[in-house]
């Protein structure tokens, strides 16, 4: 079956029967934040290692220093994978007993894990410099299992950027009437924000910032395409 790049395309898939009938499948979590291997749940390093209060970021400061200057970028040389040997790896899923696996191809984090063609921070450009999920791909096929790759992409997964006085929150998906953005409730105050827009959309648009974060209703204008969509938030003073 054909997909075309949209979630609504991606939205038509069906759960295959293979799937269904196979009783023991196993996945990886392993990237960027394999590094400082930090937490309960060591994925969302890079997110808890910025949040003041978390263990994590009590970790990151005592090893490594203020995220302002050692940041999350940073690990990355130091993500050699010097011991990771994908045949291994596929013979002892296979030894277990598993019927599928695969790695997370792109966690949170942003980091492909294999040679990406439109994302510049994958690990074939940078760290070990090798095609981590191309191998496990080979490998896992080679043991007659089938092979998965997890991508943690919803549209709530939300990326920053900033340029003179806004801040621009990108949505990987539509989200639908009402957006909550956790992280702001604990990065912006209410009097300094002086507008909220969605790029391609004229409407100023209704929020309001609560102890769960920042909620912005969206416009009541149609769905603008199927990909990302960018919030433009405007602060009273540049940052």
């Amino acid at each position: 079956m054909l997909y075309k790049p949209s979630w609504n395309s991606l939205k038509t898939h069906a759960t295959p029967k293979w799937f269904q009938d196979a009783k023991f499948g196993i996945y990886t979590h392993w990237g960027i934040y394999s590094v400082p291997a930090c937490g309960p749940n060591g994925s969302w390093y890079p997110y808890n290692m910025y949040r003041e209060g978390t263990p994590q970021y009590e970790h990151h400061v005592k090893t490594y220093g203020h995220p302002s200057k050692f940041g999350y970028k940073d690990f990355i040389p130091m993500f050699k994978a010097e011991k990771f040997d994908a045949d291994e790896w596929a013979e002892l899923f296979k030894k277990a007993g598993a019927q599928f696996a695969g790695p997370v191809g792109e966690h949170h984090d942003g980091f492909s894990m294999w040679d990406s063609e439109v994302n510049e921070w994958d690990v074939a450009k940078m760290g070990p410099k090798r095609d981590v999920v191309g191998e496990l791909e080979r490998a896992i096929r080679k043991q007659d299992m089938r092979f998965m790759v997890a991508l943690h992409h919803a549209a709530e997964d939300i990326r920053f950027t900033v340029k003179d006085d806004a801040l621009y929150a990108i949505c990987l998906g539509w989200p639908r009437d009402e957006i909550t953005i956790k992280s702001m409730a604990e990065k912006l105050y209410h009097s300094e924000i002086r507008s909220i827009k969605m790029l391609g959309v004229d409407e100023v648009l209704p929020w309001k910032m609560t102890k769960e974060g920042l909620k912005i209703k969206t416009p009541t204008t149609r769905k603008l395409c199927d990909h990302a969509y960018v919030f433009k938030i405007e602060r009273k003073h540049p940052f």
